[in-house]
Formats: C-alpha cells, sequence, structure tokens
C-alpha cells in the first residue's frame, strides 16, 4: 500500500495490461476514491497516447485509508480494479 501525506496532491498512474496481449487499448475510464464509505473524489481518467496508462490527479484532504476505484472500458468489456492508499498528517 502506498502512503502519502494530507494536502499533498499529485498524479496516479496506473498502467493496463491484457493477458491475451492483441493489441487492445482503453477507451475510457473512471475512477472513485472513498474514505469511510464516503466519496471524497471522482472523476474522469485520462488515458495516454499508449492507450494503456490511465491517470488522475490525487488530492486527499483527510486522513485514512483511501480505496481508490478504478473502472475502465475496452469495447464492450468493463473492468473494475480497488487500490489502496494510506493518507497520513504530517
Amino acid at each position: 500500500m502506498r502512503e502519502c501525506f494530507v494536502g499533498e496532491t499529485f498524479v496516479q498512474k496506473f498502467k493496463v495490461t491484457f493477458d491475451d496481449d492483441t493489441g487492445q487499448t482503453v477507451d475510457s475510464g473512471e475512477f472513485e476514491i472513498t474514505v469511510n464509505g464516503e466519496i471524497t473524489q471522482s472523476g474522469i481518467l485520462a488515458v495516454d497516447t499508449d492507450g494503456r496508462t490511465m491517470s488522475f490527479r490525487f488530492r486527499p484532504t483527510e486522513a485514512g485509508i483511501h480505496e481508490i476505484k478504478l473502472t475502465w472500458r475496452v469495447g464492450d468489456d468493463v473492468w473494475v480494479q480497488p487500490f489502496l492508499m494510506k493518507v497520513i498528517t504530517a
């Protein structure tokens, strides 16, 4: 689990891979961040020109475990992947 401080802001990137790598690329994606069951941030993922790297700007405003849920689409297929980030006070 990665760790950062309250008030930091940075680009968080994620790379998508496919088991049957036939050249698929990500069409679109969204993210949602929850802390203690409440949504604190959400939006559209930027997809880099390689079609496989997605990113968003992470802006934690409170300490705790932040669950980052990524959802992305390739054609008619949809994937969802959660990640955790520990946010602490300085």
